[in-house]
């Protein structure tokens, strides 16, 4: 029996047993099911192998035990290594009893250097509704991070960006590329804070930006610093080499334009951005 024909039968018993330490025993045994996912995924985990985990998930999406499986991005960090995003979910919906409707939600982030895991975190959102309103829980079920290999992709990070990766910028998700976004053509807080520093002709701003582990602020210093240089401003040839490297990364990023939201490719937002060496301090 599949995980979800198992909750359909756990929550169907909750929708005709009234006694509450029945109910007490069916919330019980939903968890449980869920534990024993939890587990199976831990398991796979510990490989530290990519294509291990990616098989695994496939799997386990066809045997119905997890659903919608989807990674989000593959994006290189540095040469040789990449941040990705997976989310998957276990749910059941119950038409007739609202207040049974429990949807588990789960991502891993994971950095990979070929096809071993150096880095992950396992990560459930646990989203429980009421007769008012969702109640959300987070919490790292497993967490892993090879010191050795992560000490490479620091040392590689500080060679091309001249600072220590910070690992709170990895996995960004949440910053959007744009100009205009939504019906009311807004511009979204990156392309703000972007153009705030322009004004201000702040290109130390933007080169902290440029030297972030977050894509998105990098391609947003990459279009301030272009601004900056036309209107006058000199780059050092460091600056130059890390510009040149966050047009050339593999990977997409989150992009804007009115209504509609996509994913582009690094290398393609950035095309239009033409640095010329006449831009380069002497």
């Amino acid at each position: 029996m599949t995980l979800n024909l198992k909750f359909a039968f756990i929550f169907n018993t909750v929708k005709t047993l009234k006694q509450p330490l029945l109910l007490l025993l069916a919330f019980c045994l939903a968890q449980s099911l869920i534990a024993n996912q939890t587990e199976a995924i831990k398991s796979i985990l510990r490989s530290h192998n990519v294509t291990k985990l990616q098989s695994s998930l496939d799997s386990l999406q066809k045997t119905g035990n997890v659903s919608d499986v989807w990674w989000v991005f593959e994006r290189e960090i540095v040469p040789q290594y990449e941040e990705s995003i997976c989310t998957f979910y276990c749910y059941q919906n119950q038409s007739n009893d609202q207040k049974a409707e429990i949807i588990f939600e789960y991502k891993i982030n994971l950095i990979r250097c070929g096809d071993s895991i150096i880095r992950h975190l396992y990560i459930a959102k646990v989203n429980v509704r009421d007769t008012v309103d969702y109640h959300l829980r987070f919490d790292t079920l497993d967490s892993y991070k090879d010191t050795t290999g992560f000490h490479k992709l620091d040392q590689s990070f500080k060679t091309i960006f001249k600072t220590a990766i910070n690992e709170k910028d990895l996995f960004d998700n949440e910053l959007i590329y744009g100009y205009r976004c939504g019906l009311a053509g807004s511009a979204p807080y990156g392309y703000m804070k972007m153009s705030s520093y322009v004004e201000a002709n702040d290109k130390a701003a933007l080169v902290k930006w440029l030297q972030s582990a977050s894509s998105q602020k990098q391609v947003y210093a990459v279009q301030g610093i272009y601004l900056l240089c036309k209107k006058g401003e000199k780059i050092t040839p460091d600056e130059w080499k890390m510009i040149g490297y966050v047009k050339s990364k593999k990977g997409a990023i989150r992009t804007c334009s009115g209504c509609l939201h996509s994913w582009d490719e690094i290398s393609e937002v950035t095309k239009e951005f033409k640095f010329k060496e006449k831009y380069i301090l002497n």
